[in-house]
C-alpha cells in the first residue's frame, strides 16, 4: 500500500509548538502491509528543523516542502470568510491551502491512500475526494472544543484570555465539522468524546478512536523516596491559555497561603506566561526555576519528581501528560489532564477538581512517600503499554484498512 501525508505540521519525535509528534509515530510504526509514505508539509518551521528534520528520511520515502499559501492564492476566500458568508472552505486555515501544481502531481503518483493532518485542511480533501480513498487525522473534534469552551468559561473569562469562542469562529469550526461528517472520508481522532461528537454529526459509519501514542521520554533521575533534598515539582505548558486558564493562579495563591511547603518543594515552570506566578511564589521564600525555552523537553522533566497539570479545558489527549507518566513523575491533575489516557485515576495519579485539593496532596505526598512511588511505576507502565506506538499504531492502520477494504 501506497500513502501520501499531507500534514500541515512537519512530523517530529517531538511536540514542539507546531511539529507534531502524532503522525511521526504513526507514520514511524507503520504496519507491514503500508508499503511506503510519502510526505507532504509546509513551510514555515526552519528554526526547529534540527528537531526533527534528520528523522524523517528514515520514515518516509519521499519528503517535498512546500512554500505556504500566499494572500492572493486564497484571496477570495478570505473575502468570502471576512464577509461571514458560508462557504464550504470558511473552517480551513489558508497557509495551507492546496497548490494546482501540487494537486496535479499527487493525481500522476496513484496513491493508495491520502491522509490528511489536521482537519483544517478540507480543502485538501475535495480537490482530491474524486481520485482517492483519504483519512483525515483531526486529532480532535473544533466544535466539540467550542462547546466545551462556553460551558467551562465565562464571557468574562473569554475576554481576559483572548479565546476564539466568538459566533463566527464557532460557525466556521461547525461548517467545517460537518463537511468532513458529510464526506467519505475516514476521520480518525485521539479523543473518545470526539469521536462520539463526528458520529452525532453524521459521521456514525466512517469515523474511529485510537490511542495517542506516547513519544520519546526520559526516565526521571530520582523518585520521590529516593530524593535526599526538597522535592522537584514540574509545571509546563502556556500560563492563560485555554487549556490552564487562571487555574494555576488559583493554585498559587494557596502555595503563597501554605508556603510552609517551600521546606519540602521546589518547582520548575517550563513555558510561557510564568513570570507573574513565579515572582510571588520567589518573595514567598520556594525556589523557583523559570525557563521559558528547553532543547530538550524530556531531559528537562526527567530532573523532577512530581509533575502538577493545572488543566481545564480537554479535547483529545494531551501528549504532555503522556511524556510524564511514561517518564515516571508522579502526576497531580485534573480529569482535562488524564483523558484519553489507559490509566486508573483512583490508583494512577492524583486526580484533583479545585487548588486546595492540590495543596492537600502536596502535604499527603510528604508523608506517604513510597505509597506514592508506586502510584507513579503503576502510570508509568500502563503508558508504556497501552500506549506503545507499535501498538496504537497498529490500531490505527488496522482500522483504515478494514474501513477501505485496501
Amino acid at each position: 500500500m501506497k500513502v501520501l501525508l499531507i500534514s500541515s505540521f512537519p512530523p517530529s519525535p517531538h511536540n514542539i509548538g507546531g511539529p507534531s509528534a502524532l503522525p511521526y509515530y504513526l507514520s514511524k510504526y507503520k504496519i507491514d502491509k503500508v508499503k511506503k509514505i510519502d510526505l507532504i508539509y509546509f513551510e514555515g518551521y526552519e528554526d526547529k528543523e534540527n528537531y526533527f528534520l534528520s528523522g524523517l528520511p528514515s520514515i518516509y520515502s519521499n519528503i517535498k516542502k512546500i512554500r505556504r499559501s500566499n494572500g492572493f492564492d486564497t484571496f477570495i476566500y478570505r473575502i468570502l470568510r471576512k464577509l461571514n458568508i458560508k462557504f464550504k472552505y470558511i473552517g480551513c486555515t489558508y497557509i495551507d491551502f492546496p497548490q494546482k501544481a501540487i494537486i496535479n502531481e499527487i493525481i500522476k503518483e496513484k496513491y493508495d491512500l491520502i491522509w490528511i493532518y489536521p482537519n483544517t485542511m478540507y480543502a485538501w480533501y475535495d480537490y482530491l475526494k474524486s481520485n482517492y480513498k483519504v483519512v483525515v487525522t483531526g486529532p480532535d473534534c473544533a466544535s466539540l472544543s467550542h462547546k466545551l469552551v462556553d460551558e467551562i468559561f465565562t464571557d468574562n473569562d473569554k475576554k481576559k484570555l483572548e479565546l476564539k469562542g466568538s459566533k463566527n469562529s464557532k460557525k466556521r469550526s461547525w461548517i467545517n465539522d460537518i463537511n468532513w461528517s458529510k464526506s467519505n472520508a475516514l476521520i480518525h481522532t485521539v479523543g473518545k468524546e470526539d469521536n462520539e461528537y463526528f458520529k452525532i454529526m453524521g459521521a456514525n459509519e466512517h469515523s474511529f478512536f485510537s490511542l495517542h501514542p506516547v513519544s520519546t521520554f526520559e526516565t526521571i533521575k530520582k523518585n520521590i523516596v529516593d530524593t535526599t533534598e526538597k522535592l522537584t515539582i514540574v509545571i509546563t505548558g502556556v500560563n492563560y491559555s485555554i487549556y490552564m486558564g487562571f487555574f494555576l493562579d488559583k493554585i498559587v495563591d494557596q502555595l503563597l497561603i501554605n508556603n510552609k511547603l517551600n521546606e519540602f518543594y521546589k518547582i520548575i515552570f517550563i513555558g510561557k506566561n510564568f513570570e507573574q506566578v513565579a515572582n510571588k511564589l520567589i518573595k514567598s521564600g520556594y525556589e523557583i526555576n523559570y525557563l521559558k525555552w528547553v532543547d530538550s523537553y524530556e531531559k528537562a522533566i526527567s530532573e523532577a519528581q512530581i509533575q502538577i497539570l493545572p488543566i481545564i479545558f480537554g479535547s483529545g489527549t494531551k501528549g504532555k501528560t503522556l511524556c510524564a507518566m511514561a517518564s515516571g513523575l508522579l502526576c497531580i491533575g485534573t480529569k482535562f489532564a488524564f483523558e484519553n489516557i489507559e490509566i486508573n485515576t483512583n490508583e494512577d495519579c492524583i486526580l484533583i477538581n479545585n487548588e486546595m485539593e492540590v495543596v492537600d496532596s502536596l502535604f499527603n505526598i510528604i508523608k506517604n512517600k513510597e505509597f506514592y512511588v508506586e502510584t507513579a511505576k503503576n502510570a508509568s507502565k500502563k503508558v508504556i503499554e497501552f500506549h506503545n506506538p507499535i501498538k496504537t499504531s497498529e490500531l490505527f492502520w488496522n482500522s483504515i484498512v478494514h474501513h477501505f477494504n485496501l
